[in-house]
């Protein structure tokens, strides 16, 4: 019961810490600008879709890497494109104080917010399970 407990308030702690992070995103005076460059790009030819329903010509994943106060990040993602067809340098935008946290051309903060609804919808859920079940036993 201890570890559940213990992976609740893990999930709880997340979960605010991603929400925070979808906060922050939403004052542009949180977003830096940073140039990326094209650190690697891997093809692949007619890829099915989901449920193999249908097939897409080119799939390219890349990786483009810019710099932030002298350290290197790395920004990964796939694009429906032939890989020569990918820009060579593309503008990176990232939360100032957690450069991981990037997007190309603009930072929503989308999978941040519904990862973190998520995560502390999940913490909570855990939690509370454990407390009414060791609820009896404690007293």
């Amino acid at each position: 019961m201890l570890v559940i407990l213990i992976l609740g308030a893990t999930l709880i702690f997340a979960g605010l810490y991603f929400l925070l992070l979808a906060f922050l995103a939403r004052n542009p005076a949180n977003l830096s600008t940073a140039v990326g460059s094209l650190a690697k790009a891997s093809g692949y030819k007619n890829v099915r879709g989901a449920h193999g329903n249908w097939i897409i010509k080119d799939q390219t994943d890349y990786t483009y890497a810019y710099m932030v106060n002298g350290r290197t990040y790395h920004r990964k993602g796939r694009m429906n494109r032939h890989k020569r067809r990918l820009p060579q340098k593309v503008t990176i935008v990232y939360l100032t104080r957690f450069p991981r946290h990037s997007g190309i051309e603009a930072f929503t903060a989308q999978v941040e917010f519904l990862l973190g609804l998520f995560m502390l919808f999940q913490g909570t859920v855990l939690t509370v399970i454990c407390l009414l079940i060791c609820a009896p036993t404690l007293g």
